[in-house]
């Protein structure tokens, strides 16, 4: 009985196994062409984002969709690195999160830049890209170099704020593009006057991966996974990092969604995440050691109740930085506080201008909008 237990059992993993291969390889097939049978969204949310941006064409070949929003009809060329806030959107949504905040935004910025990184929302979602944090840096500055842009303030969110470290790195460095850093010997704080951490995975190892991030990073499973991967169970992983599984609408997921699908966005996940792996690769030598010498105000604005990116990872963040310079901002929400409650998220980034970017006032060190328990 043993035997043929452990015959069955061999059966069985061998099945699946070459069912797994087989499927795998099938898949990749399918992969292999960008343009066949490409999905385009009509989701109404989208589409009214759409209408406020336009596309702008980086190294030659690839459409990245870029809203350059304007407080009033001044010159983009007109609008001071103080008063510039660059946004960039975390994984696996986009700039269409900051979409309810934008208004308010404009409070304390003539010019709100948010742009889609190549394989997220409307951008173009090509096979051929590596999708990595230089990658996504190097984009970035493409776009911002088309826009005329000398610098600005740095709001990140999720894999945006790696992303972002990453040009702090460069900063740091001197080794920013001439048109944000036209000599070595200028100042990182010159180009990114400071810096809004939004909940991500700063510290990757206190993250709490969900099965489907470490699924994804694994070749074998990860193009049959994507290919099963549907909208019940994004919705279901959304609503399990969100400060209440009722904290976005059902109108929000649907946009989150169709932001994927478009342009076959879903078959890039197995790539676009693999920002995970340059997280792991890259946060103490390179990254982390920027963080700690950063000299501008750096505000860690982040939703307490994040299952996926937890408290813990602020705190840590915090720990990192400058005690001079940083301000902590807790609030009652989940991973996506710009979206659970775009009021409060936004009176917090409008708080910490006001009474924390003020030299002669010194610095905040915490502000704490969540309720104590």
């Amino acid at each position: 009985m043993g035997v043929q237990s452990f015959l069955w059992n061999g059966l069985t993993w061998t099945i699946l196994v070459v069912a797994i291969v087989y499927g795998t390889l099938w898949i990749d097939a399918s992969f292999e062409d960008d343009c066949a049978d490409l999905f385009f969204t009509d989701d109404p949310q989208l589409m009214e984002w759409e209408s406020k941006g336009e596309y702008v064409k980086v190294f030659n070949r690839y459409n990245i969709f870029v809203v350059d929003s304007l407080k009033s009809a001044n010159s983009a060329s007109r609008v001071s690195v103080d008063r510039t806030l660059l946004v960039v959107h975390g994984f696996p949504t986009s700039s269409v999160d900051f979409a309810p905040s934008l208004t308010r935004l404009h409070e304390r910025f003539d010019r709100v830049i948010l742009v889609d990184l190549p394989g997220f929302g409307l951008s173009d979602k090509p096979a051929c890209l590596a999708y990595s944090l230089q990658e996504y840096a190097d984009v970035l500055l493409a776009v911002w170099a088309q826009r005329n842009v000398t610098g600005g303030h740095l709001m990140l969110h999720d894999m945006g704020d790696s992303v972002g470290e990453e040009l702090l790195v460069r900063a740091d460095r001197g080794q920013l593009p001439a048109f944000l850093q036209p000599t070595e010997s200028t100042h990182a704080a010159q180009v990114f006057p400071s810096v809004t951490f939004n909940n991500g995975g700063m510290h990757i190892e206190l993250a709490s991966l969900r099965v489907s991030q470490y699924l994804l990073r694994v070749p074998v499973f990860s193009r049959l996974f994507s290919h099963l991967f549907n909208e019940f169970v994004f919705r279901r992983q959304i609503r399990s990092i969100l400060g209440s599984p009722d904290a976005l609408s059902e109108a929000d997921l649907t946009t989150m969604w169709q932001a994927i699908l478009h342009k076959n966005g879903w078959r890039r996940i197995p790539q676009t995440i693999k920002y995970i792996d340059d997280r792991y690769r890259f946060q103490n030598a390179r990254l982390i050691p920027t963080r700690t010498a950063l000299s501008m105000p750096v505000h860690v604005l982040w939703g307490r109740l994040d299952t996926v990116a937890p408290l813990a990872i602020a705190s840590a963040v915090m720990a990192d930085l400058p005690s001079d310079s940083s301000t902590l901002t807790l609030l009652d929400a989940g991973h996506f506080a710009m979206l659970e409650n775009p009021m409060n998220w936004a009176d917090a980034v409008l708080n910490f201008y006001q009474s924390c970017h003020k030299p002669s006032s010194g610095w905040c060190s915490v502000i704490d909008q969540a309720p104590v328990e």
